[in-house]
């Protein structure tokens, strides 16, 4: 199955450690502004306190080491605001060592889910080796 993103609303990029580097969200629904993060050198986590580390596709890749394409990642902001996602989840690599990730993401979240109809706040999609 063909994985395409014809827009991206924000792009997060994480080091080894958890750490936001670099993070900007174009879609006005995500976080509620347009801008760069105020406060470089949060942990994801802070920003996405809703998400487990478990559920992180950009953990998951600075582990992995490998390209994840997730659709359909369901998670809550810092403001407590349902985000519904694809994300193209790619890991950035330096002498042969995995040292961040950097995540395309694209809103899809529906009126249905804003209306408090998703059943799950992660759901899993599949993933390219």
């Amino acid at each position: 199955m063909a994985f395409t993103m014809k827009q991206i609303d924000g792009i997060t990029v994480i080091n080894n450690s958890g750490k936001v580097v670099f993070h900007a969200k174009y879609n006005p629904r995500f976080n509620g502004d347009s801008t760069f993060l105020k406060d470089p050198g949060k942990n994801l986590f802070e920003l996405y306190p809703g998400l487990q580390p478990e559920d992180s596709t950009l953990i998951e890749c600075v582990k992995s080491g490998k390209r994840i394409y997730r659709e359909d990642q369901k998670f809550y902001d810092c403001n407590g605001n349902l985000i519904n996602t694809d994300n193209v989840t790619l890991p950035i690599v330096k002498g042969g060592k995995v040292v961040g990730a950097i995540e395309l993401s694209r809103d899809i979240t529906s009126i249905n889910d804003l209306a408090g109809d998703c059943s799950d706040e992660v759901s899993v999609g599949h993933k390219d080796g």
